[in-house]
């Protein structure tokens, strides 16, 4: 006779999964973020690097953070050679004391609720937690003591090779930014405006056809006329104005940091005012103008 394991209705008992099968043992449940639109998510004991560009590496960021836990593991080994002093081995309450003190000074950047939140902004800073919003300025974090002595000390990078890579990724920044603002530039003036242009031609046509046609009510056709005018004029500006940062940054000098910060202090913000009145115009103007596929039709999937 074989013995059966009796099945029976599986618990959730705080972060273990018990299925009440003899042959298994309890599981550990998952309870970090599983967000997918997250990048880069923390998911149980790794992170994940979901959808990195074609140009992209996740190389770099492994090797900071394989950095970041050798240091971990050395502050941790230096703490219990400390608590355990010239005893050969460290005892369970010494391994007790320094995880209670690991616990309590990691305390701030611990965080089990809704990362993506307003409210998480808000808690981080009552907790003394950056809030690096810009990428020259995460690309700056390269050079502060405390991360680059981190580095250095582990014999991962020299002082210099760091400074090499602050400059290389500044400058790469500003060029994809530049390249960008001039794709957008040319996208717009060359195949979103003459689109329009043409749109309100057809309106304006049939305005006026339709004037010349007794008890025929043209202002339908009139209003979308005048709802799409002062919006085409917008784009206009935002072209010019986008035209001229990106002539301006030409002047900054060779300076790769001055560079980045010109770029995203000034051609990101026009960039995303070019791009916000553009998707004014997108809904307004009929299909078979359009050059492009709607932006609402690409929500779709």
């Amino acid at each position: 006779n074989f013995s059966v394991p009796e099945i029976q209705t599986i618990k959730f008992g705080g972060t273990a999964l018990d299925v009440k099968v003899a042959s298994l043992p309890a599981i550990s449940r998952d309870l970090t973020d599983r967000n997918r639109t997250s990048p880069f998510a923390f998911t149980g004991n790794k992170f994940e690097f979901r959808a990195v560009g074609s140009k992209q590496s996740p190389a770099f960021p492994v090797t900071i953070l394989n950095a970041a836990v050798a240091s971990a593991l050395q502050d941790v080994t230096a703490a219990l050679r400390e608590q355990m002093g010239d005893r050969p081995y460290p005892s369970d309450a010494d391994k007790v004391a320094v995880i209670k003190r690991f616990i309590a000074t990691t305390k701030a950047v611990r965080f089990e609720g809704d990362g993506y939140s307003d409210a998480w902004i808000q808690e981080a800073e009552k907790r003394g937690l950056p809030n690096i919003k810009t990428s020259p300025e995460a690309f700056e974090q390269l050079l502060n003591p405390v991360h680059s002595d981190m580095l250095t000390k582990l014999g991962i990078f020299t002082q210099s090779e760091l400074q090499s890579r602050h400059l290389i990724l500044q400058e790469r920044y500003s060029k994809d930014l530049l390249v960008e603002a001039t794709t957008l530039s040319t996208l717009l003036a060359s195949q979103i405006l003459p689109a329009a242009f043409e749109y309100r031609g057809s309106l304006a046509q049939t305005v006026q056809v339709l004037k010349t046609i007794e008890g025929e009510e043209a202002s339908p056709e009139l209003t979308a006329l005048q709802a799409l005018t002062p919006i085409v004029k917008d784009l206009q500006a935002a072209i010019a104005h986008l035209d001229h940062v990106v002539h301006k940054m030409h002047t900054v000098g060779d300076d790769p940091v001055e560079e980045a910060k010109f770029a995203c202090a000034h051609v990101l913000p026009a960039m995303n005012e070019a791009r916000a009145v553009a998707d004014k115009l997108e809904v307004l103007t009929a299909d078979k103008y359009y050059p492009i596929p709607h932006y609402s039709e690409l929500l779709w999937f």
